[in-house]
């Protein structure tokens, strides 16, 4: 239907809630919604190739300094997964 409408989808956003925060200092909390994502973001993939979008934005959750390793972690792990 883009396609017929003569547009180009740019950018595909994966799901976000309150609930999947991939920076959660628990680490249990922050298992569920590593796996949550990892769902979510590899559904919105297939949806965006669908597409032919460039850009799959995938929220991590809340911004906190303290847990940026935590995100770049659960980010860097999606990706090596998407490369196989």
């Amino acid at each position: 239907m883009i396609r017929e409408l003569g547009l180009n989808a740019f950018s595909f956003h994966a799901p976000f809630a309150e609930h999947i925060d991939i920076t959660a200092l628990n680490t249990h909390h922050r298992n569920v919604a590593r796996d949550e994502i990892f769902k979510a973001a590899d559904a919105a993939a297939d949806a965006a190739a669908e597409l032919g979008v460039q850009y799959l934005v995938i929220h991590p959750g809340p911004e906190r300094n303290e847990t940026k390793s935590q995100s770049l972690s659960v980010l860097s792990e999606w990706r090596t997964l998407q490369q196989r």
